[in-house]
């Protein structure tokens, strides 16, 4: 949530459901198309999407501040090597990568 917050995106905050919310009634009062609505709330995400995108070192930086300067330590090659087998996965093709595009899953130790 802070690293949401110092790049300026309130996801945790009520005023964003409750826009939504607004929006939806005036959907269900026939003051707004459905159309429209939809294509205002996907606006919205995609602007908070960009603001964290352009300020993403700020948003890692506070992580950092949380877990450290590198979260995962040696993890990264544990998941990756011989020492995979340490971790259970607990929900495959959690969602796609937006980076590479390739299918997360959730794991733990």
């Amino acid at each position: 949530v802070d690293g949401h917050e110092i790049c300026g995106v309130f996801l945790a905050r009520p005023t964003l459901r409750a826009e939504q919310e607004r929006l939806l009634k005036r959907v269900s009062e026939g003051h707004t198309a459905k159309q429209a609505a939809v294509e205002q709330c996907l606006a919205s995400y995609r602007n908070n999407f960009a603001k964290l995108h352009e300020k993403q070192e700020d948003l890692l930086n506070k992580v950092r501040e949380y877990f450290g300067s590198n979260p995962l330590g040696n993890q990264i090659e544990e998941i990756n090597g011989a020492g995979h087998a340490s971790w259970t996965t607990i929900t495959t093709n959690l969602s796609r990568c937006g980076v590479c595009g390739n299918s997360m899953r959730l794991q733990r130790r």
